[in-house]
Parts: C-alpha cells; structure tokens; sequence
C-alpha cells in the first residue's frame, strides 16, 4: 500500500516538474498555468510557472505605447527621457560642429605651411638666380613645382 502511494506522488511530482504542453493560444496557457490540477498536495514553488514577455526596440526612444507605460509608473518619466533625448542630440550636434571648426582650422594651418614653403622656394630660387647659382637655382625652381604640382593632384585624387 505505501509503495502505491509513493508511485501516485512520485507521479504527481513528475508532472509538476515537467514543463507544461504548449498550447496555441497565450489565454490557454494563461488558464492552465493559474489553475493547478491539485493543489491540496503540491507545494507552491511546484504550482508557480513564470510567463515570461520580452519586447526589444530599437532607436533612441520606446514605442509610443511602451512610452505611455513609463508614465504610468513614473508621472514625469516621458518627460524626463525627452529631455535626456533632446540634451544627448544637442551635445552630438556640438561636437559634430567643434569637429568641424576644427578640420577647418587644420586646413587653413596647411594652406598657410604651404603657401609659405612654396614662396620661400620661389625666393631662394631667385636669390640663388642673382648670386650666379644658375644650376641650384633651377634646381631648387623645379623641386619646388615639382612638389606643389604633386600636392595639388594628390588633394584632387583625394576628393
């Protein structure tokens, strides 16, 4: 007799253990899982199942619905991750600017530099030219256009 009543329990307990059948509707599974079949018998860490619910989105702000539902539990939640929102895009917007102003400062800083060994070239060219250093002068002449002209298509194959 107590072996049969330890295989009518072992029985139970294996149904307990074993995950529920999947039905094709959630509002089945729902009944199912709230309504245990025997609970005189069984625990009640064997008659909890979880139901677990996963949403994911994408993009710096919820669904709308998702949106409304912190507000529900936070009043100024929305609120507050509007202004997070709008703060973040300000603060992306500023350092797309400074990356900008700067890029701009760097190219007149070359073009400066450029400008600068180009006619120092031309200079020493001329002097070198007066002082009877025919050979240097037209050497440094033609490295001198020699590297603008290089500089110049390289920008160009660049863009």
């Amino acid at each position: 007799m107590r072996r049969q009543r330890n295989k009518k329990n072992s029985t139970k307990l294996q149904k307990a253990n074993s995950p529920p059948e999947v039905s094709k509707t959630s509002s089945n599974a729902l009944s199912r899982i709230a309504e245990p079949t025997d609970t005189t018998e069984l625990s009640v860490e064997k008659r909890t199942q979880a139901l677990v619910n996963h949403t994911q989105f994408e993009g710096p702000l919820p669904p709308p619905e998702i949106f409304r539902k912190y507000g529900e539990i936070i009043p100024d939640a929305p609120e507050r991750i509007l202004r997070v929102f709008e703060e973040d895009s300000t603060h992306a917007r500023d350092i797309q600017i400074r990356a900008l102003e700067a890029q701009v400062q760097d190219n007149r800083r070359v073009h400066w530099m450029a400008w600068t060994l180009i006619i120092f070239g031309f200079v020493l060219s001329a002097f070198f030219a007066w002082i009877d250093k025919d050979i240097l002068a037209g050497t440094l002449l033609a490295s001198t256009l020699a590297g603008t002209i290089t500089g110049f298509l390289q920008n160009k194959k660049d863009k």
